[in-house]
């Protein structure tokens, strides 16, 4: 598994890929402004803040972006993450613990992630604490449009 920056000339498989997350369960409901999207992936990149991991035969595994902020209560800076996927084809790959594992070495500060995707919520725990995250809450979603809660 091979951890790499992105470059410009990633945008079109990062926006397929992050398409390909939007159709998992727990995001079908989501209302996706691509053009958003885009701009976003393309802001990230131009900061370094982009990284994908590609098998050792180059085929493209997954990505994890973000953006550096702060809590609405500090001005401490954070590193945070936009998205953070890995296919399904790869998700027994080591692309999810090595993009993280890079990911956090990107700046020299704090970083607060989280996983959303509903599979195997106990595996990806138990990943951040062998990176050595440790848990500080939840997230709940409820969807007013659709009356669905998740």
């Amino acid at each position: 598994m091979n951890i790499r920056q992105a470059t410009l000339l990633d945008t079109s498989s990062l926006l397929v890929m992050l398409n390909t997350m939007h159709q998992e369960p727990e995001h079908e409901l989501d209302q996706v402004d691509w053009v958003k999207v885009s701009h976003t992936v393309i802001d990230c990149i131009g900061k370094g803040l982009v990284l994908i991991a590609d098998t050792d035969e180059g085929e493209f595994a997954g990505s994890i972006g973000g953006a550096v902020s702060t809590e609405w209560y500090s001005s401490a800076p954070l590193l945070g993450d936009y998205w953070y996927y890995v296919l399904p084809e790869h998700r027994a790959s080591p692309a999810a613990f090595q993009l993280m594992k890079h990911f956090e070495k990107l700046t020299e500060m704090n970083v607060k992630v989280g996983h959303v995707l509903g599979d195997d919520i106990e595996r990806k725990d138990n990943m951040f604490e062998k990176l050595g995250f440790f848990k500080s809450g939840s997230l709940y979603r409820k969807d007013q449009a659709n009356g669905r809660s998740m």
